[in-house]
């Protein structure tokens, strides 16, 4: 991090974790630790790959056979999203041209994908993406009158749940979801100049939501630009709402400092401060060590914005815990 002009830069690249595997790819945040979990899945087989990502090193992948087999049959069975929820206890599959979609529970302190539930469809299914409370599923299917559903995940029987099922959107061609750091849920229509956004996607109800298809425009100036199939694959916590996740058994980091959260970074605009434990101080300050602002008695679950005003560059966010700990996270602020 210290490269570059403080910047960062990369010192290790292309370096192989696991192969073959299908395009499927999450991350989350270990609550209560400086860890991260990495998952993908495999191609051929119904195998998860869990990578922990700690500050010091990424560990040999925790396997789990479980769920479905992704088969090779058609390139197709490949594709489609997989998400964490925002606590990490929870994943969730799209398995393209096999027709389905399962959920899985996930051990934050093993790395073990297991309880696999599936949903089948009548045609492919693509995107999926947990509510920011965790509690409702969004799933973008082909199916020609439901192409963007909505489950209530609070419902345990996974038949009620299913048979409840709520239709968002009818339009075709739409693909990736993604939620952001806003808390509303971004929907890619493909080949459109706007993306879909679900602007409260913790309301159960189909129009609850409050989907709008042409929810953001991405060429108001008519260049000729529009979407493609995807979204950006952002690490699930960095998206908000994990104030109130359990925090994990695992070790605590050296300092023995629990990581508070900032999001999004970067960020052309303002930053938000999470609080994962109870800070005596928060301090933002410049390179050269000039505090720009504090926040003083920040408690767990609280949070902040700071930032807008804030001119481009690299800004240290630097907190002191209840026990005199301190720990300290760069942010960049852009054009």
């Amino acid at each position: 991090m210290s490269l570059d002009g403080g910047n960062g830069n990369v010192t290790a690249k292309n370096i192989l974790l696991e192969t073959p595997v299908a395009e499927k790819i999450t991350a989350v945040h270990d609550p209560g630790t400086s860890n991260y979990w990495l998952v993908a899945h495999g191609w051929g087989n119904n195998t998860f790959y869990a990578f922990r990502i700690t500050p010091s090193a990424i560990e040999n992948a925790i396997e789990s056979s479980v769920g479905i087999v992704h088969s090779s049959d058609v390139i197709q069975n490949s594709y489609g999203q997989m998400k964490f929820n925002p606590c990490g206890d929870r994943l969730v599959l799209a398995a393209g041209y096999l027709d389905k979609v399962e959920l899985f529970d996930f051990d934050l302190e093993t790395g073990q994908v297991s309880n696999p539930q599936t949903i089948s469809y009548s045609d492919h299914v693509y995107g999926v993406e947990f509510s920011q409370n965790g509690d409702v599923l969004y799933v973008s299917a082909y199916e020609e009158n439901a192409t963007l559903l909505q489950y209530d995940l609070t419902i345990a029987d996974l038949p009620t749940m299913i048979s409840t099922r709520e239709i968002v959107s009818t339009t075709p061609s739409t693909y990736a979801i993604q939620r952001g750091p806003d808390g509303k849920i971004y929907v890619c229509r493909s080949y459109q100049q706007y993306v879909g956004v679900i602007h409260e996607p913790n309301n159960i109800g189909g129009v609850a939501c409050n989907y709008i298809e042409m929810g953001l425009d991405l060429d108001p100036a008519f260049l000729g630009l529009n979407s493609g199939l995807g979204l950006p694959n952002l690490v699930t916590s960095f998206m908000g709402g994990t104030a109130n996740c359990v925090g994990s058994t695992a070790s605590i980091d050296e300092n023995n400092v629990i990581p508070n959260t900032v999001y999004p970074n970067p960020s052309g605009s303002s930053f938000n401060f999470v609080a994962m434990h109870t800070n005596e101080r928060v301090s933002i300050l410049d390179l050269s060590g000039k505090e720009l602002e504090s926040h003083d008695r920040v408690l767990n679950g609280m949070s902040f914005t700071f930032g807008q005003n804030y001119a481009a560059g690299v800004y240290l966010v630097r907190a002191i815990d209840d026990k005199g700990n301190s720990s300290t996270m760069k942010v960049l602020k852009t054009d």
